[in-house]
């Protein structure tokens, strides 16, 4: 999957996915075409056009307004999320020193 993808996925899906859906496969071969073809000097006015609307589309993922398409995925619960909140100090200056 190529990375402008998983960083918008990955605000709602655990990554990677157990199943791919196909319009995900499709956006990242365009996403790579895109990118590819921007390098080379070869972009046309429909690869522009399908970059940013697979963009606008992972967007919406990413906001909650749009899906995967299919019901067998597992949001993202936070239960990976570092702890936020730490208990008092591990060490100080003084005890580093000694």
């Amino acid at each position: 999957m190529q990375p402008a993808s998983s960083s918008h996925l990955s605000v709602r899906y655990r990554l990677p996915l157990a199943t791919v859906p196909a319009f995900l496969k499709a956006a990242a071969i365009d996403l790579a075409v895109y990118r590819i073809a921007n390098t080379a000097d070869r972009l046309t006015t429909e690869m522009r056009q399908r970059y940013e609307d697979h963009i606008r589309h992972l967007e919406r993922i990413a906001d909650g307004k749009a899906g995967l398409g299919y019901e067998d995925t597992t949001p993202d619960d936070g239960q990976d999320a570092p702890d936020a909140a730490a208990s008092g100090r591990a060490c100080s200056f003084k005890s580093i020193r000694a």
